[in-house]
Order: C-alpha cells, then structure tokens, then sequence
C-alpha cells in the first residue's frame, strides 16, 4: 500500500517585473513550508497578505502541493 508522507505546500506569486513595448516579464517568488491542512481560503488570505508586501504587482497566485509518497 502506498501513502503520503511530509505533505506541505507552497505559495507561488508570479509577479510583473517589467514592461517592454506591451509585454510583460516575470519573476516568481515561492514562499515553501506551508502546512496542506490549510484550507483554501485560508491559503489565499496568506497569499494575499504576502502579496501586499511585494514592491511588483501579483499576476498570479499558485498553490503547490507536495508530499513524499512510500509504500509499506
């Protein structure tokens, strides 16, 4: 049987960095270390408050989740 071990998640801000001619460039900045058990809304609320302390505006927010999978 295999199960999931060390679940966590990570928030993804996909930010614009800059403008040229009308297209726009990307950074993104990973926040790791989140526990899965947090619901989805809550996992917005902490991305949203992270978000306002970035000096570039959020294009995107993402949620990875990540886990160790092993058998017995």
């Amino acid at each position: 049987m295999t199960m999931k071990s060390n679940e966590t998640s990570a928030i993804k801000l996909k930010v614009v960095t800059d403008m040229d001619m009308g297209k726009e460039s990307y950074s993104t900045v990973t926040f790791s270390g989140i526990s899965a058990a947090v619901s989805d809304d809550n996992f917005m609320e902490l991305a949203d408050a992270l978000a306002s302390l970035q000096s570039f505006p959020v294009k995107n927010v993402s949620r990875i989740n990540s886990c160790n999978l092993v058998t017995e």
